[in-house]
This record gives C-alpha cells, structure tokens and sequence, in this order.
C-alpha cells in the first residue's frame, strides 16, 4: 500500500466524536413556574488530527516527495528479488553442473 493510500483508508475512522449530554439546573430569583426546557447549543471544536491531516494532504510536494520514495523501495525491491532469483540460479549451477544442466534444458 502507498503512503498516499493510507489518508484515505483511515478517514472513516477519524468521525467526530458523541455529542456531550450536559444537565444544569438553574435556579431563578422570583415568583416562576416549575417547568423544564432542554436546548441544543452547537459548538464547533476543531480537531487537531483532522487538521493535522488536512495539512499533510495540502502538502503536494511532500506527496511528490514520499511517492518518489516509496518508487524507489519499489525499485529497490524488485531488484533483490531479481538478484535473489540469479542467485539460485548459480548456486544450483555450482552444486551439480550436470544435473542442472539436464534440468534447465528440460524445462
């Protein structure tokens, strides 16, 4: 997976949080009736991870930068992979000549 992907697999899991439930009784001076009201007050709190997030995406070079990277740990890979294959290659080639031989021709 590519460091680019990764915004995008974790961002369902950065939702804001539960509302908070505050319960408050206020006490009025005078003559008033018992009766009970409940509000719903908004308030915006940022997030700082979501910010933080939001910074890093905005961020084009870097993404450029991290893509170069990761292409050449690709790069990097492959190749070991390649000299790991060669590899085998001799070592069966130098632990019996003729037998490998008989074998890679077979194939």
């Amino acid at each position: 997976m590519k460091f680019t992907m990764v915004s995008q697999k974790i961002s369902h899991h950065l939702s804001p949080p539960p509302p908070i439930h505050l319960e408050h009784k206020i006490k009025l001076s005078g003559n008033n009736p018992a009766i009970s009201a409940c509000y719903d007050v908004l308030v915006d709190v940022p997030f700082p991870i979501q910010r933080d997030l939001n910074n890093l995406l905005a961020n084009a070079e870097k993404n450029k930068e991290i893509e170069a990277c990761d292409e050449a740990i690709c790069a990097a890979i492959r190749k070991i992979h390649e000299h790991r294959r060669r590899r085998a290659f001799f070592l069966g080639f130098n632990q019996s000549p003729v037998e490998f031989i008989y074998v890679y021709i077979s194939c």
